[in-house]
């Protein structure tokens, strides 16, 4: 039995809400000349497992899974392995070992939503820190590759979120994507684990998300870097991602009406306490605050219907009922006021007379 695992792609998707998660997505080629083959995952809590062969058109591949004494596995069938090619005997990769049978070159894809991935949210210790926290949320992610990898590796955060310091007054900062570490962590005592060179990302958007496809400078510039050889290493990748800027904008708006809310509020216990009388703002502006309100009201629906987070949820809803509350009184206290009443009156008598 023969199972090379000869390369590896990694591409990873961060799920936030309403619950924490990873989507895995993991390409691999292998020489194998067996049906079956075993896959260990690094967690037991995971769903949606799904196996591809890449080089039979995506051919869904069946699978079971297999509890082999103390260790969980995941064990594929290939199917025929004469509808895989043939590994040329040439190829430096090549091994004889192989009970006669020629090696095929696999090459599979499968996914699954890990269910339990270290991600967490940024613990500060400084007040000032705390408050800004408040309004643009962090989190810090983790996530370990194990054995050799390819030098590029792929990571998609979720819509409104990007990796990196974002500034606040540049669209276009250089700084997205920095706040990133790699390490390279060795099964053998003697050795210290080592961070590893990233290059900036090359950054794109799919379906609203930001992807992130990082190099590995060592591994361009070394390939006895990249983990040919016997060694026995793990990959550990570490992130700190923030909210951007519209999503922040979108969630401190609430905040503004309440500050309205609490001068209307203000204004009114004034002037009743020392004129007593209550201040009258019209109905333009009753119905100025109103469509403001409907827009923003608008405004944030359909950004939560295309699958955005957006957070103080609760300052959002009692903004809304709060203002509506304030819309009313301004309708009630402009239509019932002293004039409005005697302009009220002469309407009446005039169509009395008239009529």
């Amino acid at each position: 039995m023969v199972i090379e695992i000869k390369q590896t792609w990694w591409h990873v998707e961060e799920i936030f809400h309403p619950h924490i998660g990873r989507k895995i997505r993991q390409v691999m080629d292998i020489y194998v000349n067996e049906q079956f083959i075993p896959i260990s995952l690094d967690s037991l809590k995971f769903l949606g497992f799904r196996v591809y062969a890449r080089n039979l058109n995506n051919k869904e591949l069946a699978y079971l899974e297999d509890n082999c004494g103390s260790e969980f596995k995941i064990l594929v069938n290939l199917g025929s392995l004469d509808n895989y090619p043939i590994v040329s005997k040439t190829d430096d990769n090549y091994t004889s070992e192989n009970n006669g049978i020629d090696l095929r070159h696999v090459k599979i894809e499968f996914e699954y939503i890990l269910m339990n991935p270290d991600i967490e949210d940024q613990n500060e210790t400084k007040i000032s820190s705390r408050c800004f926290n408040f309004f643009r949320q962090k989190k810090e992610g983790n996530f370990s590759i194990r054995g050799n990898i390819q030098p590029e590796f792929y990571i998609t955060m979720p819509l409104g979120w990007r990796i990196g310091k974002i500034d606040l007054f540049s669209l276009n900062s250089n700084l997205e994507g920095n706040q990133c570490v790699l390490i390279r962590k060795y099964d053998s005592l003697d050795k210290k684990p080592e961070q590893l060179k990233l290059e900036m990302p090359f950054i794109s958007v799919l379906e609203g998300k930001r992807k992130y496809n990082y190099l590995i400078s060592d591994f361009v510039s070394d390939k006895s870097k990249s983990g040919v050889n016997n060694e026995h290493f793990t990959y550990i990748f570490s992130y700190i991602a923030e909210m951007s800027n519209k999503i922040v904008g979108i969630s401190i708006i609430p905040l503004f009406y309440l500050l309205i809310v609490g001068l209307f509020i203000m204004s009114i216990s004034y002037n009743y306490i020392l004129y007593s009388k209550i201040p009258n703002l019209g109905i333009s502006t009753g119905l100025s605050y109103l469509i403001s309100l409907l827009a923003y009201c608008y405004f944030y629906a359909s950004f939560v219907k295309d699958g955005y987070y957006i957070p103080h949820k609760f300052y959002f809803m009692a903004s809304i009922i709060l203002s509506l509350f304030v819309i009313v009184a301004i309708f009630i206290i402009a239509l019932f006021n002293e004039n409005s009443l005697d302009s009220l009156k002469i309407i009446i008598d005039l169509t009395i007379n008239y009529i």
